[in-house]
């Protein structure tokens, strides 16, 4: 591929073309199976990017598009979005355009597949609640409390709990789960939202080291560091 048509391909992507030039490189792709396979590369790259999450731009891309609109005369800036003149379809004046757009193209594709790479490179969302509940390989664990059937379930140091039904309400107070280590220390893990249906949390902090779940109920509105009571059931885990 020349560097010519490699200019092109990265405007045809970015759809930077007008009709008659299209109509030329779709000629020309039926007949390069190059350039098709760039083609297809570059539009992958650019559909990641819109798939992914918004992620810091490159440091030089700033520099790059300052330094690319200074080296651009003002008159070029004006033809792109005025009808065209005589002037502007002079060759040398098509040449200056299509390589400034050239320019923006490589720009824009570089900065895409940065931006790609480090999103999806980036480190995976914890899971949820729900997705830990759900898992068939993670641990579970089960208990009845007052009618409501308690699950813990705990993968990768990450635990979370479901009651179904949620366990009645006691006024001014709230459900409270402590996690308990090999040596009996408890650590306040998290508190029970107020539900009529099924209620779940996911726990606070890594739970890999603990050998039990316990529950108390606690005043609403703070968050104690030991419990206020003796714990009202508890849910051992291996």
């Amino acid at each position: 591929m020349s560097s010519d048509e490699h200019a092109m391909l990265e405007l045809y992507v970015l759809d930077a073309v007008d009709e008659m030039e299209r109509r030329r490189f779709d000629k020309h792709l039926r007949a390069c199976s190059t350039c098709r396979q760039q083609r297809d590369s570059m539009r992958e790259v650019l559909a990641d990017l819109s798939r992914t999450v918004a992620v810091p731009a490159p440091p030089q891309l700033r520099e790059q598009v300052l330094a690319m609109a200074r080296s651009t005369p003002q008159n070029g800036s004006i033809a792109l979005v005025e009808e065209a003149t005589d002037a502007d379809r002079h060759p040398s004046h098509l040449l200056r355009r299509r390589g400034v757009l050239a320019a923006a193209a490589a720009i824009v594709l570089a900065a895409a597949g940065a931006g790609t790479w480090e999103a999806t490179h980036s480190s995976p969302s914890p899971p949820s609640a729900a997705a830990i509940l759900d898992d068939p390989k993670a641990e579970h664990a089960r208990a009845i409390y007052r009618g409501s059937v308690v699950t813990v379930a705990r993968r990768n140091g990450r635990a979370a709990v479901r009651f179904v039904p949620a366990p009645p309400q006691v006024p001014g107070r709230v459900y409270t789960a402590w996690s308990a280590d090999g040596s009996g220390a408890l650590r306040n893990a998290g508190q029970l939202p107020s539900t009529s249906g099924a209620a779940t949390i996911m726990l606070d902090g890594d739970v890999s080291a603990a050998r039990a779940v316990a529950f108390t109920t606690e005043r609403a509105g703070m968050r104690p560091t030991q419990p206020s009571t003796p714990a009202l059931f508890t849910v051992h885990l291996n």
